[in-house]
């Protein structure tokens, strides 16, 4: 009895997120209903996708402040922010708020890495972020991240988009600088099979929630009764260093044409400009892992160098505060060509620490 009266309060609450989506800053909270409960996904494979949900069951907006004036820094960015395949605490975000702990540093990191590299991704989820009020926004990027496809035909990234259409329809109307074309053409795209289902669609995700949920306190509850039982290891896709280099030139053109004409870069700028939210862009490390003509599995070399290049300058261009640590690692230090292992993420972090010292006390931080 007590179980089904939990589940339809969890249906209730999450009826009144469907009805209405607030755009101010959420009243209602909800219980973290994902693992890792500091992050803004489960580890493995994402489910939940509808932003409203996850924000509101995500410490971004329950969190109680160590200290009066805490400092609220959103860490952005792909499954590298995140720090996938590491447990929260082993991640490059986990191990800074631990220094800013130590330290006595009246600020706190929310993670807010999504899987899927892309920046139109990153755009929608920071607009949608801003009702919760951050003081400073961190942003991880790597070349990928800079794909310049809209709509992109990757079924997670159409489910993201499809699941979060009312806000794909807010961002066409006032899209942020450079990204008026990538929205206009999702918004195009969910006219007539996306669109008239939006409530539906909320409601589908609202039952992924609760089944999440339900998956999840039956998971805390094994690790009680049977804590020798290993948890689950999410699946790693090992890229060799043995590739070869034209398929992988081949498609880096197909996607990455034209790269530089959408930028986060331009958004975070403006932002600062209009409401004081200071910020930090990070080129986040890759492998170096050449062959031929290649820096990695993922980019010809050539692409990579005018990627570097161009976020130097770009950043410089817009007076934005930067940090490049593209090739802080080696590649043992990797367990694939974009994922640091613990001892990588611990050297992240080291870097990230650093700079956040360096920055913070003009953020109003100490």
């Amino acid at each position: 009895m007590q179980r089904s009266s939990a589940l339809l309060l969890w249906f209730v609450l999450v009826g009144l997120l469907v009805a209405a989506q607030s755009a101010a800053r959420a009243e209602i909270c909800l219980p973290p209903a994902i693992g890792d409960r500091p992050r803004l996904t489960e580890l493995g494979k994402t489910q939940v996708l509808w932003l409203e949900l996850l924000f509101r069951q995500h410490e971004v907006c329950w969190r109680a402040p160590r200290v009066p004036d805490e400092t609220r820094i959103f860490a952005i960015g792909n499954s590298t922010t995140f720090g996938f395949p590491l447990p929260y605490d082993q991640s490059a975000i986990g191990l800074v708020n631990q220094h800013l702990e130590r330290r006595g540093i009246p600020a706190h990191v929310f993670n807010l890495g999504f899987a899927y590299t892309y920046q139109v991704k990153e755009a929608l989820i920071l607009s949608e972020v801003l009702a919760y009020e951050p003081d400073f926004i961190v942003y991880g990027v790597t070349l990928d991240d800079l794909i310049h496809i809209a709509p992109f035909r990757y079924r997670p990234l159409v489910e993201f988009f499809n699941s979060n259409s009312f806000a794909v329809e807010r961002l066409a109307a006032n899209p942020p600088p450079t990204f008026e074309e990538p929205f206009r053409r999702y918004l195009d795209a969910q006219a007539d099979d996306v669109r008239p289902y939006a409530a539906w669609l909320g409601l589908r995700q609202a039952g992924t929630f609760i089944r999440v949920r339900a998956r999840q306190t039956a998971k805390t509850l094994r690790k009680r009764l049977f804590p020798g039982v290993p948890d689950e290891k999410p699946e790693i896709l090992d890229t060799k260093p043995d590739y070869r280099c034209k398929p992988v030139a081949r498609e880096f053109n197909k996607t990455h044409e034209n790269w530089q004409a959408w930028s986060m870069l331009d958004y975070l700028a403006e932002l600062r400009a209009e409401t004081g939210i200071e910020v930090l862009v990070v080129n986040w490390p890759v492998a170096h892992e050449p062959q031929g003509r290649c820096y990695n599995v993922r980019y010809p070399a050539a692409a990579f160098a005018d990627y570097v290049s161009w976020m130097e300058d770009k950043a410089e261009s817009l007076k934005l505060p930067y940090l490049d640590i593209h090739d802080l690692l080696a590649p043992v230090d990797f367990v694939d060509s974009v994922h640091p292992t613990a001892s990588g993420q611990r050297k992240v972090a080291v870097e990230l620490e650093a700079k956040l010292d360096e920055l913070l006390p003009a953020s109003g931080a100490r």
